[in-house]
């Protein structure tokens, strides 16, 4: 013993240095790590610039499609107005007036106001009627001919009608032609940018914390933008910005950008294939990079910081982890110790089941003796008794076959739908003869439930069940099922002697004959055959028991 205490201070000595070692490499990793972070930080600023330019690029991307589509349908939708438009629309004043106030559905989409011109392009009457300055809109002067070449709706360069509301406009212009193929009027129509689709909330958005987007013209002046006061200004001077001027050539594309005011953004540029307008969204980089640099200027002391850490948890970890493992040792040993009292159980249990076969073993053999002796009377009067031999080491063997098969390789259980009834029906008539040679009434209630579940599987638990009732039984038996919850619930009554609640959980288990179960017949394996049949169908089997009045054992079966 003395030997086996100096191995194992030993073995501990030797753990202890262990751990250490462990916890001294691990500190070596980490601060190889950390080293080869701050090498990389460079490319890890580079790999967080490139995804947020992908961001940007994909609402930017999402925005100008969203923009596309809004003006395609306002173009559709005022060349469709244009075919409807006749002769005697544009007659007079009067009548252009009741032409438009007839389409409200184009109102709707023009909110502004829709209109109709004459050829030359001279107001002919608005609805609603647009105040004096903006009778003449801002169209180029050659617009009459593109509109009379290309037959296709035209679209205005963005104004402002009155600096008070500074609101941004576009108008559009349909060409309505007479039969001849002549120009007969032209259609039109303004809305305020502010009102198409996602522009609706564009000068609310907001880029991380103070970023924004804008919206300029193909020549670089601003039409939607937070600040309104900037409206109509060009976002950046002319050559201060060579992104910029390439986005307005048609060529998307991200970068760092200088603002008037001297800060840098990080930009991001698309083009709207529609107009030829861009759309930009723009960060700070301080912004952008402020928890970065952040990171930056906590690693050095995060370097020093793990050193003393390190140490210092290089002492309590160990007390920790050891203190871990002697914990770990005492549960082995209760578990070694629980493992040594189950062992003690089953071979008591094998001890008695031996002493049981040997019994029965020995009936048969002295009844066998009797025939061989030529006593035909005495066999015959024998024979009942070695029948009930025979049967009951038939039951011993399919108890521990059946139970073999469930510790081993459990049970698959094939559902169908099984009427209730049936089953009951079948139990009545196994249990017949037993019950009537024990002098028990077994009641069994009628009932119409129908179940989807594995109908041996079920008849098997409530044999086993009612074959204990009828055992310990005294007189009294009462079968039947009733609603639980969304569920059902089989219910076996008996009058029996009960069962102490030091035994209640102990019956379910295997090689254990607790209480009552020790002085009759039976190997012990009934419930435990009952338990785990219940939980491969998924069920809960419940005991109810009031010792010296009555048992009840309950099956609850889920909705």
């Amino acid at each position: 013993m003395a030997a086996m205490g100096d191995g194992g201070a030993v073995r501990w000595r030797a753990g202890r240095l262990l751990v250490r070692m462990l916890l001294w490499l691990a500190f070596i990793m980490v601060a190889g790590v950390v080293t080869l972070e701050a090498v990389s930080l460079q490319s890890y600023r580079e790999g967080f610039y490139g995804l947020l330019v992908s961001d940007q690029n994909t609402l930017l991307e999402y925005i100008a499609r969203d923009l596309d589509k809004n003006i395609g349908q306002l173009s559709a939708a005022l060349s469709a107005t244009a075919l409807t438009v006749t002769p005697s629309a544009v007659a007079d004043r009067a009548s252009a007036r009741r032409f438009l106030s007839a389409n409200a559905g184009l109102r709707t989409l023009f909110d502004r106001s829709v209109s109709l011109q004459t050829p030359a392009g001279k107001l002919l009457e608005s609805f609603p009627a647009l105040p004096a300055n903006e009778a003449v809109l801002p169209w180029p002067p050659d617009a009459l001919q593109q509109l009379v070449r290309s037959g296709k709706p035209l679209i205005s360069e963005p104004y402002l009608p009155s600096q008070s509301q500074r609101r941004v406009m576009v108008s559009m212009a349909a060409p309505v032609f007479a039969a001849d193929r002549s120009l007969l009027a032209i259609h039109g129509g303004s809305v305020a940018l502010a009102d198409l689709g996602m522009l609706s909330s564009f000068c609310r958005t907001v880029i991380g914390k103070t970023g924004y987007l804008f919206l300029v013209t193909r020549d670089g002046r601003l039409i939607q933008h937070p600040d309104r006061s900037r409206l109509l200004e060009r976002a950046f001077p002319y050559g201060s910005n060579a992104v910029f001027e390439r986005a307005l050539q048609g060529k998307d594309g991200a970068g760092v950008v200088t603002m008037p005011d001297g800060e840098r953004y990080i930009a991001s540029f698309k083009r709207v294939a529609a107009t030829g307008w861009v759309v930009a969204s723009i960060l700070p980089e301080k912004e952008a990079f402020a928890d970065f640099d952040k990171l930056v200027g906590q690693l050095l002391l995060v370097m020093s910081g793990v050193c003393a850490a390190v140490m210092v948890l290089v002492s309590f970890l160990t007390r920790h982890l050891l203190g871990r493992l002697a914990s770990a040792n005492l549960r082995l040993q209760r578990l070694r110790g629980q493992a040594l009292r189950k062992l003690h159980r089953r071979s008591q249990f094998f001890q008695e089941a031996s002493h049981d076969f040997k019994q029965r073993l020995h009936a048969l053999q002295l009844l066998l003796q009797i025939g061989s002796a030529g006593d035909v009377a005495g066999m015959q009067s024998h024979l009942p008794k070695a029948a009930t031999v025979i049967n009951s080491l038939k039951a011993y063997v399919g108890d521990f076959l059946e139970f073999a098969q469930l510790e081993s390789t459990g049970v698959r259980p094939a559902t169908r739908t099984v009427a209730l009834q049936d089953v009951f029906q079948q139990l009545d008539f196994m249990f017949e003869e037993m019950v009537r040679e024990r002098s028990v009434a077994l009641k069994i209630r009628f009932t119409p439930v129908v179940l989807m579940t594995d109908e041996r599987l079920l008849l098997r638990m409530l044999e086993n069940l009612l074959s204990n009732a009828v055992k310990f039984g005294r007189g009294k038996i009462l079968l039947g099922v009733r609603r639980r919850g969304n569920g059902w619930c089989i219910e076996i009554w008996d009058n029996g002697p009960g069962i102490p609640a030091a035994d209640k959980i102990r019956v379910f288990e295997a090689f254990d004959r607790s209480g009552t179960a020790a002085c009759t017949d039976g190997v012990g394996l009934g419930l435990a055959i009952v338990k785990r049949l219940a939980a491969a169908l998924g069920y809960r089997v419940e005991l109810h028991s009031l010792p010296g009045r009555h048992s009840c054992f309950r099956i609850f079966i889920p909705g």
